[in-house]
């Protein structure tokens, strides 16, 4: 039985924390391939968990607060309630913390649920660190391509080969706001990189990244730690995501599918803040 969006939220911290059973997990990535909207949910709770989590860390070492509350703690009190008291003092403190974070977040994040490049973020995180298993993996170039070909109605041509850089380990499909979507996952230079595929239709659902690429022919956008570098490819729209350089996506992006025949040149790639 499918979950809805409050069942699917409410195991958060389970699918976060990899707890839980299987079937649980698998129910939950089933919501979140066909609900954008939870899937950037989710993204935004890790996004904050983390940063709560290493300013926190940070905190031991560096401020003195910790002393303030222990020494506040330690008094006639008996120890149960001096122990509230300092678990108390600890929620207060990464309250405080997660109000401040969730407001600078909130403020760089784009308010659309259609947003493009949060989506593909946050599914090539999950890809990334296992917490969604790639669906069908393989080195071989051809046999992702092929794989891909049976699984979306759309086009899908040759992934980048190595001397693009990129090292192809596997792929799979999804949905982004309902748009089918194949991917192929694999690294460039030792870090884990996503390739999105989409058909070059489904830009119309995501304005922002539509308006961009009227300005441009190839854009990078930011989320987080992750580069996103796009752009329409015959009849394609092809992301490439993940903790490298701007230039390495871009040749990854230039060389996907140009193992078939020769694709349009296309000049260097501006960010979507450039001005046009």
């Amino acid at each position: 039985m499918s979950m809805n969006c409050e069942q699917t939220r409410q195991h958060w911290h389970l699918f976060h924390d990899s707890e839980g059973d299987a079937e649980l997990h698998q129910r939950i990535n089933e919501h979140l391939s066909m609900c954008p909207e939870c899937a950037r949910w989710f993204f935004q709770q890790s996004q904050l968990e983390e940063a709560v989590t290493e300013t926190l860390r940070q905190g031991e070492r560096t401020a003195d607060m910790w002393d303030r509350i222990s020494r506040r703690a330690v008094s006639t009190e008996p120890t149960a309630a001096r122990s509230r008291y300092l678990l108390g003092g600890i929620l207060v403190l990464a309250a405080s913390m997660l109000i401040v974070v969730s407001l600078v977040f909130w403020n760089a994040a784009d308010g659309s649920s259609r947003d493009l490049t949060t989506l593909s973020v946050g599914l090539h995180e999950k890809l990334a660190t296992g917490r969604e298993d790639v669906k069908f993996s393989s080195g071989s170039h051809i046999e992702i391509e092929e794989y891909l070909r049976r699984q979306v109605t759309f086009p899908v041509r040759c992934p980048p080969r190595e001397d693009a850089g990129f090292h192809a380990a596997g792929g799979g499909v999804c949905k982004f706001d309902q748009a089918p979507v194949a991917y192929v996952v694999g690294q460039v230079g030792g870090q884990r990189v996503s390739v999105f595929i989409m058909s070059r239709e489904s830009l119309s659902r995501f304005p922002e990244q539509q308006a961009a690429l009227q300005r441009r022919q190839i854009v990078s956008q930011q989320r987080g730690d992750c580069e996103v570098v796009m752009g329409e490819v015959n009849e394609n729209l092809v992301l490439v995501v993940g903790r490298v350089t701007t230039d390495q996506l871009d040749r990854v992006l230039k060389a996907y599918g140009s193992y078939h025949e020769h694709g349009p040149q296309v000049p260097p790639t501006h960010r979507a803040s450039d001005p046009a």
